[in-house]
């Protein structure tokens, strides 16, 4: 099963808060042009030789990147639709920016 065939899986018994942070998440990791390359197998008689990744680094990456956002004032349009959709998030959470 591919990692996009798991996640499609899982979608389908997850909540809809949990489902908006991961949506948020892969349009962060869009509009950043992550290039995520698909691991190479390096022994073909051991497919399923998983492969470690250091999530905790991913995440602080993710969260060093977000806090280095500009904030557009009211009277500023953002130019990115991620940062629009975060600073939305967070208005409708009754945070001021």
């Amino acid at each position: 099963m591919t990692a996009k065939e798991q996640l499609l899986q899982e979608i389908q018994h997850t909540s809809e808060p949990l489902i908006q942070e991961v949506l948020d998440f892969l349009l962060f990791a869009r509009s950043r042009n992550y290039n995520f390359a698909e691991p190479k197998v390096v022994n073909k008689q051991q497919p399923h030789q998983s492969i470690e990744i250091d999530w905790s680094a991913k995440w602080e990456q993710w969260f060093t990147e977000c806090e280095s956002v500009s904030i557009p004032n009211s009277n500023q349009q953002s130019t990115n639709e991620y940062t629009n959709l975060l600073i939305n998030k967070y208005r409708k959470q009754g945070l001021e920016l």
